[in-house]
């Protein structure tokens, strides 16, 4: 019997009812945070400021204790271990590679823009409209 109830209590069951309401209570500070923003206007700028970065913590943590917050939060964790993987190029590589960037959209733009000057004189031709 007391493994029945244990069984009945899982953390999924938990999570089922628990991330709903977080999240409801996030939105609930922000919407209430929003309207105190407007309800009373004539509080100083730096009290207002200082009120929206509450709020902000208070929601990243309430979000934070989500199933979904939890995976982004290990997402990000995971994102910057694989950022500090990337090798990065050195200077020289950079200016390298945009130098031939450059040198390459300006070759690509005197050849097309040749095409386009061969076509401009061929469809003048054909019409007539060379003088």
């Amino acid at each position: 019997m007391l493994k029945a109830i244990k069984v009945g209590v899982t953390s999924s069951s938990r999570a089922r009812w628990i991330d709903p309401l977080l999240l409801g209570v996030a939105v609930a500070v922000f919407l209430g945070s929003f309207v105190a923003n407007y309800q009373w206007p004539a509080f100083p700028a730096y009290l207002k400021i200082a009120l929206w970065l509450f709020v902000a913590i208070v929601m990243l943590a309430l979000i934070g204790f989500t199933k979904k917050g939890l995976a982004l939060f290990r997402f990000s964790k995971d994102a910057r271990a694989e950022l500090r993987k990337v090798h990065w190029p050195t200077r020289q590589e950079t200016l390298q590679t945009t130098l031939m960037v450059v040198v390459m959209v300006v070759v690509v733009g005197l050849f097309l823009w040749g095409i386009d000057a061969l076509f401009i004189w061929a469809v003048n031709g054909l019409t007539g409209q060379r003088g």
